[in-house]
């Protein structure tokens, strides 16, 4: 018995479907994370009663979608793809976990 150096690659479709999979949880965290902002800066007006610069409520959106990169950077690496796909749903078992324990 010989050992292999390096483990199969797997299969083309299989890469390319979490590829597919993982730009679309991007794009639903990032539409998601610019709901949120709009609504955020929404209620910060009601509370506050003054309108917040939008600039600030953007530059904490742009901050958090930073998160999304290297999610996307990793999808295009066959032996480091899994890592990505982890890295893509964290924030959203994040909001889960924050929508549990707030109901």
């Amino acid at each position: 018995m010989t050992m292999q150096a390096n483990p199969p690659a797997p299969l083309p479709c299989y890469g390319q479907m979490m590829r597919r999979i993982i730009y679309a949880l991007s794009a639903l965290q990032a539409v998601l994370l610019a709901v949120a902002v709009l609504v955020s800066h929404r209620f910060a007006i009601v509370m506050a009663g003054q309108p917040l610069p939008m600039w600030m409520a953007l530059v904490a959106g742009l901050a958090l979608s930073a998160l999304l990169v290297p999610a996307l950077a990793l999808a295009h690496s066959r032996a480091h793809q899994h890592l990505g796909m982890a890295m893509a749903l964290t924030p959203l078992a994040g909001m889960a976990a924050l929508s549990v324990y707030l109901n």
